[in-house]
């Protein structure tokens, strides 16, 4: 989910430069300790990612304006979980980063 024109100010993980949004919540989906990003920040034909191990639920008095950033979250769409036998089981999710309206 998208937070316009927010940023959450909370300790970072990673800071990269990347080339458009999709590079920046990849990095955030394969970081396991990452469940938000700060994205924007224009420098040299470059964006700014910032891979956030908290999110606005966990930290929201950390949301603050911004006209650089805008603040990315994973939405969780779809959890199935498969019962194999009795006492084993594997799920599966499709995550989503979508920006809050």
């Amino acid at each position: 989910m998208k937070a316009s024109s927010v940023k959450l100010n909370a300790i970072k993980l990673a800071s990269q430069e990347v080339s458009k949004l999709g590079e920046c919540t990849f990095e955030c989906i394969n970081n396991k300790e990452c469940y938000s990003v700060n994205f924007g920040g224009i420098l040299g034909g470059k964006y700014s990612c910032e891979l956030l191990g908290t999110d606005r639920f966990s930290e929201s008095s950390k949301l603050v304006a911004s006209e650089e950033f805008d603040h990315y979250y994973i939405k969780v769409r779809n959890i199935v979980c498969y019962i194999i036998f009795i006492y084993l089981y594997y799920c599966t999710l499709s995550l989503k980063f979508e920006k809050r309206r």
